[in-house]
């Protein structure tokens, strides 16, 4: 794809050389009324997920003062901007990802608790899902998941995708 590849190129220059970039970021596909924005982003990371297949970028967002993540594939078109930058935080964005439960770093922690029925608990068990992760098994077999990410958009697909073999205890 050579215009995901051009714009790919741009993005990982301006992460390399710390500089910024300005991007043309398509709406996406669930609101069609929406149109494609401008912005002026400081590339922080460039984050494959495994779980949508995708890369992301990870950058602070000038307009919205604040970071945020973009789906590379939405990107239209990026142009480098002769602004240089320092990254604005000591902590690695490597150790901030440990919060995401999978590249959504700029949302506010959450505890999520999920109670999986006896037919699902030795699979849920079984894999260590998110670094922040407790479980206890209950009498009756089931389990109770526990853990504290960034946001509810990305884990919420994972809860869904259990059906009705878990049941959210927190949040409401």
């Amino acid at each position: 794809n050579a215009a995901f590849t051009r714009v790919f190129r741009v993005l990982t220059q301006a992460w390399a050389e710390r500089r910024g970039v300005e991007i043309e970021y398509g709406p996406g596909v669930y609101d069609p009324t929406k149109r494609s924005q401008r912005r002026r982003v400081r590339p922080l990371a460039l984050e494959p997920s495994a779980t949508t297949r995708a890369i992301y970028l990870i950058g602070y967002d000038e307009e919205r003062k604040g970071r945020r993540t973009f789906k590379v594939e939405r990107i239209l078109s990026a142009s480098l901007t002769p602004d240089t930058f320092e990254p604005e935080s000591a902590t690695p964005i490597a150790t901030e990802l440990l919060r995401a439960w999978d590249v959504i770093t700029d949302q506010e922690a959450v505890t999520v608790v999920v109670r999986f029925s006896p037919e699902v608990a030795p699979r849920v068990a079984e894999t260590t899902w998110h670094p922040t992760q407790l479980t206890e098994r209950e009498p009756d077999g089931s389990l109770v998941w526990h853990a504290r990410v960034a946001g509810l958009q990305e884990i919420r697909s994972w809860v869904l995708g259990w059906g009705g073999e878990c049941e959210v205890l927190e949040p409401d």
